[in-house]
C-alpha cells in the first residue's frame, strides 16, 4: 500500500505508472532502485484500481472467488466445452417492452418478475444433468 497515492479525501489510489525523473535516470542506471519514483499517468488508473479493490475484498473475505467466477473456471485444469450463459431480460417500462417485442426479444416487465432469490433457485437447476 506504500505505492498508492491518497486522493483529496485520503482514499488510496493506484496510479497508471511510476517513473524516474529525467535528471535522475543516469543515477538510476548506475544503481538500480536508488532513485525515488514519481507517479504518472491517470490517477486513479481505473483498471488497476478495480483490481486493487477486488483484491482487498478477497483478502478480507468480504467476497469469495466463487463470487467473481460464476462459471467456476478456476476449478478446472482441463479444457471443458464452453458454458452457456443464460440471461433474463426485464423491461423497466412499456417503452422498453415494446422495443423488445418489436425485435422478438423474450422479455418480461419488472413488475411481473419473480424475486431475485426465486430466480436464483430456478436458474440453479438450469443445465443440470438429470440422467
Amino acid at each position: 500500500e506504500k505505492l498508492l497515492v491518497p486522493d483529496q479525501d485520503g482514499y488510496p489510489m493506484v496510479p497508471e505508472f511510476y517513473f524516474v525523473p529525467g535528471d535522475k535516470v543516469e543515477a538510476e542506471k548506475s544503481s538500480n532502485g536508488s532513485q525515488v519514483r514519481l507517479c504518472g499517468g491517470k490517477i486513479p488508473f481505473i483498471w488497476a484500481q478495480s483490481l486493487f479493490i477486488v483484491a482487498g475484498l478477497l483478502q478480507h473475505e468480504f467476497i469469495s472467488t466463487s463470487d467473481i467466477d460464476p462459471l467456476n473456471r478456476r476449478l478446472s485444469a482441463i479444457r471443458k466445452p464452453n458454458s452457456i450463459v443464460q440471461i433474463v431480460v426485464l423491461s423497466a417500462n412499456d417503452e422498453c417492452q415494446s422495443f423488445a417485442d418489436e425485435r422478438n426479444i423474450p422479455c418480461s416487465p419488472v413488475g411481473n418478475s419473480v424475486s431475485q432469490l426465486s430466480l436464483q433457485k430456478l436458474l440453479f437447476k438450469c443445465g443440470q444433468n438429470w440422467d
